[in-house]
């Protein structure tokens, strides 16, 4: 079952020694963030997901390598390396990779 991760410090960092990580920036009062949060707590899947606030945890969305084009915005990072954006299909039916 993956893991949910909501930041409560600016830390994302520390999560980039997974392997593969899922990252999912969001601002609060976004109402698709808030049922794909719900969704993911339920995913099946195996990986780490962490939940990065845009507004509080702004060093954490530097990491980011674009201008965050829209809530949620979900990316894909190996060992700290930003991959590729994801879309909530892709997360939602597990169509990661």
């Amino acid at each position: 079952m993956s893991k949910l991760i909501e930041l409560k410090q600016d830390n994302l960092v520390d999560y980039f020694t997974e392997g593969k990580l899922l990252v999912m920036i969001y601002k609060e009062g976004c109402g698709m963030c808030d049922r794909l949060k719900k969704q993911l707590t339920n995913n099946q899947g195996e990986d780490h997901i962490v939940v990065v606030n845009a507004i509080t945890h702004l060093t954490s969305i530097k990491y980011y390598p674009k201008t965050i084009p829209f809530y949620p915005t979900l990316a894909l990072y190996e060992k700290g390396e930003y991959k590729r954006d994801l879309t909530v299909e892709q997360v939602i039916y597990n169509q990661i990779y």
